[in-house]
């Protein structure tokens, strides 16, 4: 029997209301051989997610025993329908230290529920989701949560936002420091913490402008990496505003960012396109982490 074949052999099951906690659901079945499978949906009610787990015999994950392609089967059938017919807004898979074999069935599920475009893995990008409050939750659950080795979140396309337009559209205050021929540094506070936008003049064969941004400790040391942590639509509007100001006063004809460090070199380039694409500069060389762009 072929593997596709195998995976619609399934067994009878009842998914429900766990009556004792609301908006809790649970899916159970038995096999042949009298093992109690069960799939649970626990509802994290400010967020409209799911966790989703599972449990054999009495024991949390699916590993163990025989049967497993048709059990396997059977809790895809069961989560196929959940979402069909409570349509969540995420789900959320989370695996203990040393679960290797668990993990890698969440990630087979995160593949197939991902496969069709309609739910998006932003696990390891928060920053693409629409709403603050989630991002902030789920990256919480990340940090903070030191049972877990590995989390895997896959949410509706829908949930979604722009987060590099937020951060454009978004007004921030923020201070001049310097503003010297070679060098221009404005800094702000945010949520309790210091950032800090610097652009100096690197003269030489092809004269530019180095620009970056960084969070700044009280001892004056700057840390890089900051674009997908929290605040970050704030962090962004003062990059983008601290720019344009820097613009106005220097007139630069080219210009180089660099993502080294960043923990979201995607993120943070996107933004950085962004911005210069919006001032008419226009990306020319990429030279490791280092992207290089003219005034056209």
């Amino acid at each position: 029997m072929k593997l596709q074949e195998l995976l619609k052999s399934r067994y009878e099951y009842n998914l429900h209301p766990d009556g004792d906690k609301d908006g809790d659901y649970e899916a159970v079945f038995t096999t042949d051989t009298g093992e109690k499978v069960e799939v649970f949906f626990g509802l994290c009610k400010s967020y409209g997610m799911y966790e989703v787990d599972f449990r054999r015999a009495g024991r949390w994950g699916l590993t163990g025993g025989g049967d497993a392609l048709k059990i396997f089967g059977t809790v895809l059938a069961i989560i196929d329908r959940f979402i069909k017919e409570l349509d969540p807004k995420g789900l959320f898979f989370s695996a203990a230290k040393n679960e290797e074999s668990r993990m890698a069935l969440y990630h087979r599920l995160v593949k197939r529920y991902t496969a069709n475009g309609r739910y998006v893995d932003v696990t390891n990008d928060l920053g693409r989701l629409k709403n603050q409050d989630t991002r902030e939750w789920f990256a919480g659950k990340i940090a903070g949560d030191e049972a877990y080795d590995e989390l895997k979140l896959i949410v509706k396309r829908e949930e979604l936002g722009e987060p590099v337009q937020e951060a454009l559209d978004t007004k921030i205050e923020y201070d001049i420091k310097t503003a010297e021929p070679r060098d221009f540094v404005a800094t702000t506070e945010i949520d309790g913490k210091f950032f800090v936008f610097s652009a100096t003049l690197d003269y030489g064969e092809d004269d530019y402008w180095e620009v970056g941004f960084a969070q700044k400790d009280p001892a004056g040391n700057r840390y890089f990496g900051i674009t997908n942590r929290g605040s970050q639509f704030k962090v962004g509007a003062f990059v983008a505003a601290a720019f344009a100001e820097f613009l106005d006063r220097y007139a630069p004809l080219r210009v180089t960012f660099s993502v080294d460090g960043e923990e979201s070199p995607e993120a943070r380039s996107k933004l950085y396109d962004r911005i210069m694409k919006k001032h008419g500069f226009e990306l020319i060389r990429r030279i490791g982490d280092d992207r290089m762009y003219d005034k056209v």
